[in-house]
C-alpha cells in the first residue's frame, strides 16, 4: 500500500498519512509492505516541478515492482 502525501499542502494535512502507515505497521495483521513517500516540492495548489514528478514516478513504480516480485528482463545483445 502506497501512501504520498504533500508536506505542503494546505488542505489535506500531511501527518494524517504518517499516523495511518504508523497504525498499519503496528495493527496490521497483513505486513505490508507500506510505503510513505513525502512529497516537498507539491501541495494541493499545483506547482509541482517536471523533475519532482519524474522522480514520484520512479520511486512508485520501484516500490510496485518490489511489491509485486517483478524481476527485470535481461538485455539481450
Amino acid at each position: 500500500m502506497a501512501f504520498v502525501p504533500a508536506l505542503n499542502d494546505r488542505t489535506a494535512p500531511p501527518h494524517d498519512p504518517l499516523k495511518m502507515v504508523a497504525r498499519l505497521q503496528a495493527e496490521g495483521t497483513r505486513g505490508g509492505p507500506y510505503f510513505l513517500l513525502p512529497l516537498r516540492d507539491s501541495g494541493h495548489g499545483g506547482g509541482t516541478t517536471l523533475s519532482a514528478l519524474i522522480e514520484q514516478d520512479a520511486d512508485e513504480l520501484s516500490f510496485y515492482c518490489q511489491a509485486l516480485d517483478v524481476v527485470p528482463v535481461a538485455a539481450t545483445p
